[in-house]
């Protein structure tokens, strides 16, 4: 549990820094933290180009940002007047070096060949603490724009769009996890567009999910995840994972669904057409999570392999009590 501790203290951190260079001093360290994290930690298994290319991404994303925030600041006072090309350009300069540090469509191809060498552990960090700061970042920058900025809501359609398509073709579960994280974060994008509750509370609500299925499936012994073909199985931890993957599907009456229908409602304020293109992009997800759902009922125990000496696979009320809230969490903000 200490991970979520310090992802809500990374939270607080960049809520409250006093400027955006001191978000970007705090983004460069967080980003610095995880690749020494996972060099330390599975250094022999790690590909080495893919760990180049990815800082080489990123390390082009933070010259990027921090260039535009330095020409906007020293020509414009630390204001976007829109009325110059010049600041349309640190704007935009800007919005494109946030989406690389996140890993938004077209730059995600770097996050997608380091997964492959991770165990469960490591995914987590990888798939939330570099995305924090920069999400911050985001909300602050579009939030200080005094027009409406509807065509950015492509953005999250490519995003589910990519994914969805990607996840039907994928058989490891880590790279279903990565693309599973690249749909929710269409939209966390979408809760950035407009209230900061939304955006904050769906990507906590994903992260402790994330954090709960990485952490059984990291219990379960380091194993290729391929196939879906681990060996030997418990009915207590299968389904506890075949619920987690209801959860994280956003189908009702769970928690996600109604956090989702909210941004929807959300995206019904800037335009019905990329609502309706949201929806759509919607479906490869669904299908992506009913193949993995089907997928282990089909394989019973041979699913998932579970160490029953493990204290998170025991039944315990605190994981009994945080799975009915995620579970019937919506039937209870209805009522």
């Amino acid at each position: 549990m200490y991970l979520l501790g310090g992802l809500m203290i990374l939270f607080f951190l960049a809520i409250n820094m006093g400027g955006m260079f001191y978000m970007w001093i705090l983004l460069e360290m967080v980003f610095f933290f995880v690749i020494f994290y996972l060099i330390v930690t599975c250094y022999k298994k790690l590909n080495l180009n893919s760990i180049v290319y990815y800082l080489f991404i990123q390390a082009l994303g933070g010259i990027m940002l921090m260039s535009s925030f330095l020409i906007e600041m020293f020509y414009f006072g630390n204001f976007y007047f829109f009325n110059s090309g010049m600041s349309w350009i640190c704007f935009f300069l800007g919005l494109m070096s946030l989406l690389i540090k996140m890993g938004v469509f077209p730059f995600y191809l770097q996050i997608y060949k380091i997964m492959i060498f991770m165990n469960f552990k490591q995914i987590f960090m990888f798939m939330v603490y570099p995305k924090v700061v920069p999400m911050v970042m985001l909300y602050n920058l579009i939030g200080g724009v005094e027009f409406e900025l509807n065509g950015i809501l492509i953005i999250p359609f490519l995003l589910l769009l990519i994914s969805g398509f990607q996840g039907i073709y994928s058989s490891d579960i880590r790279e279903i996890l990565a693309w599973s994280g690249m749909s929710q974060l269409s939209w966390i994008f979408v809760g950035i567009l407009g209230n900061f509750f939304f955006f904050f509370s769906f990507f906590i609500l994903y992260s402790v999910l994330l954090y709960y299925i990485c952490f059984m499936v990291f219990g379960s012994g380091s194993k290729i995840y391929y196939d879906y073909m681990l060996v030997g199985g418990g009915y207590f931890g299968n389904f506890i994972m075949m619920l987690l993957v209801f959860l994280m599907s956003g189908l009702a009456p769970f928690l996600m669904f109604y956090m989702k229908l909210f941004l929807i409602f959300e995206i019904m304020n800037y335009s019905i057409l990329f609502m309706f293109l949201m929806l759509l992009g919607s479906l490869g997800i669904f299908f992506f999570y009913v193949r993995v759902i089907q997928m282990g009922l089909s394989l019973g125990g041979s699913f998932y392999y579970f160490i029953s000496n493990n204290y998170i696979f025991k039944p315990n009320y605190v994981l009994f009590f945080n799975l009915f809230l995620f579970s019937l969490g919506g039937i209870l903000i209805l009522v």
